[in-house]
């Protein structure tokens, strides 16, 4: 599925929602689909109905990722201890 129609898809849930509309939606696909330029997006589009989660990784940032923006980016011994005791990290 290329990004042509995944911008469709989020231009049409933003014209069928209301001010009071709730949805819980889960963006998914493999590394490359455009989840995460849909997801910046729908942002874009209508920030008050869309909002994210700011997931962890301890990968490299690539160059127009932001720091606690995109991803927290945190080192592998700080992502196993947060596993480990169940909990986030504290940014």
């Amino acid at each position: 599925m290329g990004s042509v129609p995944l911008l469709v898809l989020a231009q049409n849930m933003c014209d069928d929602m209301t001010e009071t509309s709730q949805v819980c939606s889960s963006l998914s696909g493999p590394s490359g689909i455009g989840v995460n330029e849909l997801r910046r997006r729908l942002l874009k589009i209508n920030p008050v109905t869309f909002q994210g989660a700011v997931p962890h990784t301890t990968r490299a940032a690539k160059s127009h990722e932001e720091s606690d923006k995109e991803y927290h980016f945190i080192n592998r011994e700080l992502f196993e201890n947060m596993v480990y005791n169940n909990k986030p990290s504290s940014q």
